[in-house]
């Protein structure tokens, strides 16, 4: 597995060049090739991160219980979706793994516990909703994204805890 994570690395970090050269052009919004730029690399490091079962199971299973509660969302709030669901899509594709290799690398001193595991998604929870707020400062407030990215993680984590995987 640990060959997986440089790969995954190169990706992203060629995802943002890419994503930051488009919105340079033209800006996030208006600009397809930020759009292909984004879809296609997190496709890119998803497919490559299929290698772990452990990454399989739980980052395929977050993004089909969050992006339902996103378009729940988008729809009451009339936010763009093409966007927000990328947006979402790109930062469950890093913040999962990297939770996941914070959990692994603390295992062997913390022990693998419930406790360690609501601190780490703490951090996902306040990361997420610091993209989230960067990401839509048209239309919503932090406040706001807190509460949505609080949502979309307790949806996740809640019934990801009676997942068997």
């Amino acid at each position: 597995m640990p060959a997986i994570f440089p790969f995954a690395a190169v990706l992203l970090i060629l995802t943002v060049l890419l994503v930051l050269i488009a919105v340079r052009a033209t800006g996030f919004r208006e600009s397809r090739a930020a759009y292909l730029a984004a879809w296609l690399s997190a496709l890119l490091v998803i497919w490559r991160l299929m290698e772990s079962p452990v990454i399989r199971g739980g980052l395929l299973a977050t993004i089909a219980i969050e992006v339902p509660i996103a378009i729940a969302y988008i729809l009451w709030r009339k936010r763009p979706a093409v966007f927000l669901i990328t947006v979402i899509w790109m930062m469950n594709t890093v913040t999962w793994p990297l939770l996941s290799i914070a959990a692994v690398t603390l295992y062997p001193l913390t022990g693998y516990s419930l406790p360690l595991i609501l601190c780490l998604e703490l951090g996902v929870w306040i990361i997420e909703a610091a993209i989230l707020t960067v990401a839509m400062r048209k239309e919503a407030r932090f406040r706001e994204a807190l509460l949505l990215s609080l949502v979309l993680n307790a949806a996740s984590f809640g019934i990801g805890l009676l997942l068997p995987f």
